[in-house]
């Protein structure tokens, strides 16, 4: 039987109000939970609470007692250092006598030039040199723990505050070169340090 077009105009207005009246009646769903509660809810399934209420307490205390290492690490580092730069001053003066006549020559060179600089040819010319006084044995690792980032006691190194890596090259194997900065010797720019620096 066919129908006539009023007949499915009213066929479809009564699906319509149905359809609507579902909608009305259906409740509707409760919001997600926020990320952090949805991910706590997986990690603390329940009645075990207490349980991770005591873990989480002495996941705490480990971070404060690792907090605590670092601080004391940090608090001994410049003594620290300074004594290694100390055993390798002999070597730093070498390197700047060595070094002295080709360094003045750049900065008779820097001062003739119009902006009063010259690259470094004493270094990579980035200001990097191909050494470190530091590590000569071991190159790029920590004098002091040989890599291990911790003491014989497990406090953590005050010379490489625990990277495992030499202060002076940052474990590059290269030192910044103290006769420019950033690979330009600049004709007023400070001499080299007498002293082997300890940052």
């Amino acid at each position: 039987m066919k129908l006539e077009r009023r007949h499915r105009l009213l066929l479809l207005l009564v699906l319509c109000v149905a359809w609507y009246l579902w909608q009305r009646n259906t409740p509707a769903p409760a919001p997600p939970p926020p990320e952090h509660v949805r991910a706590r809810a997986v990690e603390v399934p329940a009645g075990n609470s207490a349980a991770a209420d005591a873990s989480e307490r002495e996941a705490l205390a480990q971070l404060e007692v690792q907090k605590e290492k670092r601080d004391l690490a940090a608090s001994q580092s410049h003594a620290a250092r300074a004594r290694f730069a100390a055993a390798c001053q002999e070597s730093w003066l070498q390197l700047l006598a060595a070094n002295e006549s080709a360094f003045q020559a750049l900065r008779e060179k820097a001062n003739r030039s119009p902006n009063e600089e010259t690259p470094c040819t004493i270094c990579d010319g980035k200001g990097s040199m191909h050494l470190c006084l530091l590590c000569p044995k071991n190159p790029g690792v920590c004098p002091a723990c040989n890599g291990v980032g911790h003491t014989a006691a497990g406090e953590s190194c005050p010379v490489c505050l625990g990277t495992k890596k030499c202060f002076g090259c940052f474990g590059s194997r290269k030192m910044l070169c103290p006769f420019c900065d950033d690979g330009t010797i600049s004709a007023k720019g400070p001499l080299p340090p007498r002293t082997m620096p300890t940052h």
